[in-house]
């Protein structure tokens, strides 16, 4: 999938009239009215350290900084530009990195939004992670075209005092009354009047005191959330001057010197003003005060230490803008040592060599230069002042190449001693190979070798193999440098050397060694051990081949309830798929043995260890008679809520007084069918006694039993003509949710399914909760939507606003009464066993008519057997899955005894509309109509229709408290569509329309009962009627 971002261009002389340089480390946007700081936080600071910086921030005499909103940063991307994507005229430090906003992530409470600015998209973080941050001030609002406008006072204008000003605006055709308030110098809004909002009101006699940062504010009565707020403008008395200093900063020299400072009036009355000057190197040369405009002349001493920093203040009485402070920088006042050039290289004949010194600095240099190498020789002088020259000479070089280094040093510099280097070439070709030796693999194969000449003039080179399994691909011959590629057979026996070849035209050789690893084949087989259930199931063993060459190899088991599925033997690598059977008796081991070609190791053994299920006894139910004085007994029969008697060999029934297990059970033949006998033991007498019973189809343990006794010792309760009655009914469902979306089935069947009481403990926890029918929301302590009711055959999306626990008790789904239809495309399944179940037995009913199985933290695929992340399915999980033809899904027994009765297997079917397709997102909209008379009736519809004309979602409207809302669900064919909602009047009965094109992503969920989204609808076109009916009816 390909991504587009539109931009539109903006030209060099549009942004100069858009950006204003207010002189003073500060930045106007004319179009936001937004004011920003231009030299950014260079530090990248964790979201709280940066908000305490920005709002502490003063800067061009202003403290009302702050850190921009999302939107406000976006402003000043240039999505034309990347690193950065910023108007860099305008920013030219910024950092192509990401920089803070003030804006919270909607869920999650810990993330803010960011833009990065190397190419200016959006995205969320930590706050404990360091970005960049910007600061920015004021601003009007146009971002929302429904806000007023304010016109003037236009941003940067003056207003003068005692005089009449005309305030106007875009009313925005917004009804009322309208409130006009002012502040100044970033204080709170004084109320200046209040008028019809007809976009103009007359201020007769501008009041108050004068201010050079001020911000006017006109809020609509009725539509206070249209208000907006112009700012940096002025309010001047007439007679008022104004300081203006230029420059405001100056970097001079370290020598001494003069420069000039303007100090201009821009106001209206006279201005007396003072000059100081702070540091003892800074002297004023003419008046050191005066009167309204003037240039001072400013003397700066030598410096010759490190760079310093001068102030000017320049003081103004009454007048705007003052003080004023001039920055002025010196730099630093000693030598430094530059050299040109650095290094040089030079033939090997090259006799003279010259290197420049100078003086960087502002102070006396005294320098000196050594050398080592005894090639390398001083012609003249070796030590000079300030600027001068070093000369070498340089013997010629017969041999390999050779580097000498000059060490100049200087007494006070700061960069002394400093080094130059003179690198002088060989005097002769010569032959380097890399690398001489290699170790390679024992498959076939491509490897390189490098050649170069390490020495001077001309180096012709051959290569030839002197191994037949060996062979040169590119490079036989070359010039000085070059690259040899080589290919190299697969090795089927033992480790063998290879001899590449490389001589030059004056007869040098270099011979590259390639060691090739041993061929043989090397059995490796994982795991080495499985520890299964003792239900039926499915392992898988997996054969590789570690080494080279051939592996052939076959697998056996030694044990009949140990059986290959697969063709249990192989080449190179494979799978082995091994079937347990249940085991009803003790604890047993059985061995797959797998033998291969390989020579170090021709057998390797897997050994299953398989549990028991005979004897089986849940948690916290052992108990030991000798720790009791009596007992009592009782002879039941345990009927399910079907009326059918539990007896499976390990089923078991259990007593319990104060919640202390007092006696056990399973059953056993009788005369009269297969009955319970079960001796309870106490120390005391009259103590109630409940019951507790386990299946063992299903692993379920039912602790609500309404039947109890009062024990009494050497008691007999029920016999066995007339057994005790027990009858196991309802069990809890208990299910751990994450915050965010979670993928549930629900396998408990309560006597109400409605979503209010299956999701009860949940209720104001749960945002949406999802289905392939619909969705539904809650609001106000109930559920509003297309889905009342809770089916366990289907999947839920459950959307939580935090972790929670879901708890409800039910009759459990007896799952192999119920055959699930499945239509081809998607499904959304619930999981009906109360166990782990292999993938391959869950899932066998479908035989290959499915291809694709979905869950929350993983998938598999079908190809004879399933394979992927799934490998077994898991009670309370939802899954998508996904079909070439349709079928029935049920879920198999693991054990069938034939001693409980089965009903007769239950159809069951879902609708799925819209079952191909895997994505949904959940869409609560409600009608703005432009027409205040008309009004949303039962059968209008939204539909919700692809960019290729399919129809995605349709809903009809729903009567939530005092709203009419539609619950629209949207399916898409992959993770981001442009979708399109259009409204669908009542048949023939109205001349209305309405449509919103929308971005929508897989799983979103847009608007809710308290915020709905909102579509406006409007008097319709024929044209567009005309297309809506087509689509309607599947035409083009």
């Amino acid at each position: 999938m390909m991504y587009v971002r539109a931009v539109r261009g903006e030209s060099a002389s549009s942004e100069m009239a858009r950006f204003i340089n207010n002189m003073d480390g500060t930045i106007t946007d004319t179009l936001t009215g937004l004011m920003w700081q231009q030299s950014d936080l260079q530090t990248p600071l964790s979201w709280e350290n940066a908000l305490i910086q920005l709002n502490d921030l003063l800067l061009g005499d202003h403290t009302d900084w702050r850190m921009p909103t999302r939107e406000e940063i976006r402003s000043i991307v240039d999505y034309t530009k990347i690193t950065p994507s910023i108007y860099i005229n305008q920013f030219p430090d910024a950092i192509a990195g990401n920089y803070w906003t003030s804006t919270s992530h909607p869920f999650q409470n810990d993330h803010i939004w960011c833009v990065h600015f190397y190419n200016g998209t959006d995205n969320y973080q930590s706050k404990n992670n360091q970005y960049y941050s910007r600061a920015v001030r004021g601003g009007q609002d146009q971002s929302d075209k429904e806000k007023i406008v304010i016109f003037s006072p236009a941003q940067g204008s003056t207003w003068e005092k005692e005089k009449q000003m005309v305030i106007q605006w875009d009313h925005r055709d917004i009804g009322g009354i309208v409130e006009v308030s002012i502040s100044r110098d970033g204080g709170s809004y004084e109320l200046i009047g209040k008028t019809d909002n007809t976009g103009q009101y007359t201020w007769n006699y501008v009041t108050g005191k004068s201010s050079p940062n001020c911000a006017l504010r006109i809020k609509p009565l009725n539509s206070p959330d249209k208000a907006n707020i112009q700012s940096f403008f002025r309010i001047i008395s007439t007679k008022m001057p104004v300081l203006e200093v230029s420059p405001t900063s100056k970097e001079v020299p370290p020598l001494s010197g003069t420069m000039d400072i303007s100090i201009i009036n821009r106001g209206m009355a006279l201005m007396d003003w003072q000059a100081i000057v702070q540091e003892s190197w800074l002297h004023i040369q003419n008046n050191p005060t005066g009167t309204n405009n003037y240039t001072l002349k400013i003397l700066f001493d030598n410096n010759s230490g490190d760079s310093r920093t001068g102030h000017v203040v320049i003081k103004a009485p009454d007048a705007m803008y003052s003080p004023q402070t001039i920055l002025i920088n010196q730099k630093a006042g000693y030598p430094i040592i530059q050299t040109s050039p650095k290094s040089q290289i030079i033939s090997s004949i090259d006799d003279t060599v010259i290197f420049t010194i100078t003086n960087d600095g502002t102070t006396f240099l005294a320098w000196n230069a050594t050398i080592q190498d005894t090639w390398l020789n001083i012609v003249g002088s070796a030590s000079g002042t300030d600027t001068g020259q070093i000369v070498f000479r340089v013997d010629p070089n017969y041999g390999d190449t050779r580097t000498a280094s000059v060490l100049i040093t200087a007494p006070g510099a700061p960069n002394s001693p400093t080094t130059v280097t003179i690198t002088q070439q060989a005097g002769y070709p010569i032959l380097k190979v890399s690398p001489e030796t290699q170790d390679i693999g024992a498959e076939s194969g491509m490897t390189t070798v490098s050649v170069v000449n390490a020495g001077a003039g001309y180096m012709s080179w051959s290569a030839e193999s002197l191994t037949d399994w060996l062979s040169i691909e590119t490079g036989f011959t070359g010039i000085n440098d070059g690259v040899i590629q080589v290919s190299y057979r697969a090795n089927d026996s033992d480790q063998r050397t290879a001899t590449l070849r490389i001589s030059t035209n004056d007869g040098q050789i270099v011979d590259v060694f390639l060691k090739q690893r041993p061929g043989q084949p090397i059995l490796m087989v994982t795991p080495l051990e499985h520890r299964v259930s003792g239900n039926e199931g499915i392992i898988s063993i997996s054969v590789e081949n570690a080494g080279s060459g051939i592996l052939t190899w076959s697998a056996v088991s030694n044990a009949k309830w140990l059986t290959i599925l697969n063709d249990s033997s192989g080449i190179q690598e494979g799978i082995i798929r091994v079937k347990h059977g249940k085991n009803t008796g003790e604890l047993r081991p059985g061995l797959i043995t797998v033998s291969s070609s390989a020579t170090s190791q021709t057998q390797t053994r897997v050994t299953v260890i398989q549990e028991s299920l005979h004897g089986y006894k849940p948690e916290d139910w052992d108990y030991n008679p000798k720790h009791y004085q009596y007992q009592c007994m009782v002879v039941a029969v345990v009927y399910n809520n079907k009326k059918q008697p539990m007896v499976n060999n390990n089923d078991i029934l259990a007593a319990f007084i104060d919640n202390e297990c007092r006696g056990t059970a399973t059953p056993q033949d009788c005369p009269f069918g297969r009955l319970y006998f079960l001796q309870i033991w106490s120390n005391t007498q009259n103590d109630p006694v409940s019951f507790q019973f386990f299946d063992s189809d299903s692993g379920t343990i039912f602790t609500q039993i309404n039947e109890t006794i009062i024990f009494s010792s050497n008691e007999s309760f029920g016999a066995m003509y007339k057994p005790l009655e027990i009858n196991i009914s309802e069990v809890d469902f208990i299910m751990s949710l994450n915050k965010g979306w979670n993928w549930v089935s629900m396998n408990i069947q309560a006597k109400d399914m409605s979503l209010g009481s299956v999701l009860a403990s949940i209720n104001g926890q749960c945002q949406k909760v999802v289905s392939q029918e619909g969705f539904a929301e809650y609001y106000g302590e109930q559920y509003y939507g297309t889905i009342s009711h809770v089916d366990p055959a289907q999947m839920y999306l459950l959307k939580m606003y935090n972790a929670q626990t879901l708890k409800y008790s039910g009759d459990p789904v007896y799952y192999d009464d119920i055959a699930i239809q499945l239509d081809n495309e998607w499904n959304w399944i619930g999981y009906l066993p109360y166990f782990e179940m292999d993938i391959n037995i869950a899932l066998s009913s479908l035989g290959s008519s499915a291809n694709r199985i979905v869950g929350q933290n993983g998938f598999s695929e079908y190809s004879n057997g399933w394979w992927g992340g799934i490998t077994t399915l898991k009670p309370t999980c939802g899954y998508q899955i996904h079909l070439s033809d349709s079928a029935s899904l049920f879920y198999p027994r693991l054990e069938d005894s034939g001693t409980k009765r089965r009903a007769k297997r239950n159809s069951h079917r879902v609708h799925r509309p819209f079952s191909r397709f895997q994505y949904p997102s959940c869409l609560t909209i409600q009608l703005e109509h432009e027409n205040t008379l008309k009004k949303t009736r039962a059968k209008d519809q939204l539909i919700a229709i692809s960019e290729t004309g399919e129809i995605r979602g349709m809903a009809y409207p729903q009567q939530v408290l005092d709203k009419k809302l539609f619950f629209l669900q949207v399916w898409l064919e992959s993770q981001a569509e442009i979708i399109t909602i259009t409204y669908k009047p009542l048949s023939g009965c109205d001349d209305m329309q309405g449509s919103k094109s929308l971005a929508i992503n897989a799983y979103d969920t847009r608007g809710d009962i308290e915020s709905p989204l909102t579509l406006k609808v409007h008097q319709y076109s024929l044209a567009l009627l005309i297309e809506i009916l087509q689509i309607l009816a599947g035409g083009q």
